[in-house]
């Protein structure tokens, strides 16, 4: 959905290009490859969900705003992990240095079609960033925005986007360079590059028995489960079943507890 919602924005910032049949037609083509490419996903995803609820869908499932609230980053976390820290978030040291050499590329793009999309690639990663910060008010967004359940899942988005500026800024540099462009380019590498040594960590003797275990699946297990997190991915029939599922059988079952039917003789046949 945000890879969806990023690609319009590009498309209306482009609107004067649709224009043009070829780009009309390239436009076609991509938007049937991608489907085609995707198939395998969206269409089981459709097929079932016509056929039955999933409790995906449901408010409150996966949109918990307190969840969304939780997981919001520190700023200093984009450019160090701490050793309690369970996950990493960092942008990169490389991404970080050619990120620098922004202002000393973006004089040198002199064509306005590559600086239109220099800039769309750059606030659009710039963006993607802040949205992981607890300076972001996620928590006022519409619950369709919610979805992505944890800011950090846009640093993905970042990523991509900051990879693009990286290597644009790399290449335009290299073709025509400065002596006072390669002096603030060693300058920045080595001022970011010094306190690597006392940040780099190596893990040894890795304990296995740490890890958690598997749990069975049960109505008992609560809200959240090591296995199937919030079972916020099963059909809504089968969340409210989940005692059902743990205890089911090969054999037929009366679903009405009050009911006095009784299944005797029971024979399968195979057509």
């Amino acid at each position: 959905m945000y890879t969806a919602l990023f690609a319009v924005i590009y498309v209306l910032i482009n609107i004067k290009k649709l224009k043009d049949k070829k780009i009309i037609k390239l436009l076609m083509i991509n938007i049937l490859l991608i489907l085609v490419i995707t198939a395998f996903f969206w269409l089981p995803l459709l097929e079932h969900k016509i056929m039955a609820n999933y409790e995906v869908f449901k408010p409150g499932r996966m949109e918990r705003t307190e969840v969304l609230v939780a997981y919001k980053l520190d700023f200093y976390r984009l450019f160090f992990t701490k050793s309690t820290d369970y996950m990493i978030y960092e942008i990169g040291i490389i991404t970080i240095i050619s990120l620098l050499l922004t202002p000393l590329t973006i004089k040198k793009i002199k064509e306005k079609e590559y600086y239109k999309i220099y800039l769309f690639m750059l606030i659009s990663g710039i963006i993607s960033v802040i949205m992981t910060l607890k300076i972001f008010p996620f928590e006022y967004m519409p619950s369709i925005l919610k979805m992505i359940q944890f800011t950090f899942r846009l640093l993905e988005f970042s990523s991509f986007f900051f990879s693009i500026i990286a290597a644009i800024n790399i290449v335009t540099l290299s073709k025509k360079i400065e002596a006072k462009e390669i002096i603030i380019i060693l300058f920045t590498i080595i001022l970011l590059t010094i306190p690597l040594k006392s940040h780099i960590r190596t893990l040894e003797n890795y304990d296995e028995s740490k890890l958690w275990p598997a749990v069975p699946i049960s109505a008992d297990t609560g809200r959240v489960h090591a296995g199937c997190a919030s079972f916020e991915y099963l059909p809504s029939k089968a969340f409210e079943n989940r005692k059902y599922i743990e205890t089911r059988t090969q054999n037929a079952i009366v679903m009405n507890e009050n009911s006095s039917t009784i299944i005797e003789n029971e024979v399968k046949k195979r057509n």
